[in-house]
Formats: structure tokens, sequence, C-alpha cells
């Protein structure tokens, strides 16, 4: 059930960027008369994964972003491509590229949107088990990625210093802890 209706009243592209398109909406509410306006951010969806290799290490990255003009400890992902048959594709496609590492399974853990208000993609997150380095990383030509290894109990201790800053990424990592019975919810 709908509480409010919207009128779409224009749309238009503000911005076409490689990495960011912006569309302005003008937006009437039902039975009001003044516009509103919103952006939105159009992105293609993002894949990531709590990667697992077979000696059970994580697999984590280590990458500048601009936003934050720093380096920030990751989770491996990325964008899901129009060559990419699904999601799972995808992040198979990004771990390889990343990483170098393959995968025996992928699970699927949860499919979130990054920020309803203003972005028009979803995030798939995974669980990957099994890796295997089967090749070098074969970075994009704006990618400088350290890899890291960590333990669980690495992991761990990083969500509770605060260490890990991106909030996709960590809804991963606590859904791929709880499936794995790491962390559990308490009442």
């Amino acid at each position: 059930m709908n509480i409010f209706s919207w009128e779409m009243i224009k749309s238009e592209y503000v911005l076409r960027e490689t990495d960011m398109v912006v569309r302005k909406d003008l937006l009437r509410v039902s039975g009001g008369s003044a516009g509103h306006s919103a952006c939105v951010l159009e992105y293609p969806d993002w894949v990531s994964a709590f990667a697992l290799t077979e000696n059970s290490d994580v697999i984590f990255v280590r990458q500048y972003r601009h936003g934050l003009h720093k380096e920030t400890l990751e989770i491996p992902g990325g964008w899901k491509k129009p060559e990419d048959k699904d999601v799972e594709a995808a992040i198979s496609r990004e771990l390889c590229e990343e990483t170098g590492y393959t995968f025996e399974r992928f699970s699927l853990l949860a499919c979130i949107s990054p920020n309803p208000a203003t972005h028009s993609n979803q995030l798939h997150c995974f669980l990957a088990t099994g890796g295997r380095r089967s090749a070098a990383p074969k970075f994009d030509e704006d990618e400088r990625i350290e890899i890291v290894l960590l333990s669980l109990g690495q992991v761990k201790s990083l969500l509770a210093s605060g260490s890990l800053l991106n909030n996709g990424h960590l809804t991963c990592v606590f859904h791929a802890l709880m499936k794995l019975g790491m962390i559990g919810w308490t009442r």
C-alpha cells in the first residue's frame, strides 16, 4: 500500500561520467501543488564477497577511496557489467580480477539497497568459499589494490574496532559471520 503517491513532472540527466550518472527528477506528492526535486545516482548493481580461501583466510583489499581521501580496507567487489550473465558471474569475475583467486562455491547472503533515497541500484552480498589462487590479479587501469589475508579472528577484531568503513561491505561481513556461526543476535 502506498501512503504517498508521487507524480513525475520532469526528469533530466545533469551528469554522465564513467563512474556516476546523476538524474534530477521533479516530483509532486498527490494533492500538492509545489514540486520537489530529487537527485538519483544511477549505478549498475554492485557485488561483494566475504571470500574464504581453502585455508580459511578471509581476503580483503586495501585501496584508495577518493571520497574519503584515504586508503580503506574492504572486501572484494565491484560492478555488474553488461557481459556478466548474472550477479554470481559478476562476483566470480571481480574476485578473479582483484585477487587472482577462484572459488568452489558462492552463497548469496543478502541483496540490499546502498541508499534507497538516492541510489537506483542494489548490492548483492556473497559468501565465497574454497578459494584458491589461480592467477595473478588483473587490475583495472584506475585500480591500485593490495591484497590482505586475515584470519576470522582478525576480521572480528576489525569489526569491534570500527576500522571497516564501507556500510555495504559491513552488511556482507556480518551476514557471512552469522552464516558461519561466528556471531549471532542476542536479546
